[in-house]
């Protein structure tokens, strides 16, 4: 179940950890997404944290969100080389 945060944009935790990030136009189909691994998404929180990104802000951010236990770049999901596919959101609603 994705998190809708405003203005149609959602966040999703997926496959090994992964996170979706993606925004819906106004029919519900997705116009434009990313998907981040978990590691890279354990970065961003610890950047954003007002403690900032230390080795120990990053393991406590990857605490939080579960580490994992494959790498998430080795994911056949983050390979796909198409976005939608990728995104995994179904366009023919």
């Amino acid at each position: 179940m994705a998190f809708h945060y405003k203005d149609n944009w959602f966040f999703e935790r997926i496959k090994d950890g992964a996170v979706r990030i993606y925004h819906l136009d106004n029919s519900g189909l997705m116009d434009r997404g990313i998907a981040i691994d978990a590691a890279s998404w354990a970065s961003i929180i610890a950047s954003v944290s007002a403690r900032g990104e230390t080795a120990e802000t990053f393991g406590e951010a990857q605490d939080f969100h579960g580490k994992v236990e494959s790498e998430s770049g080795d994911d056949e999901f983050l390979k796909t080389t198409n976005p939608i596919q990728r995104m995994g959101v179904d366009n023919k609603r």
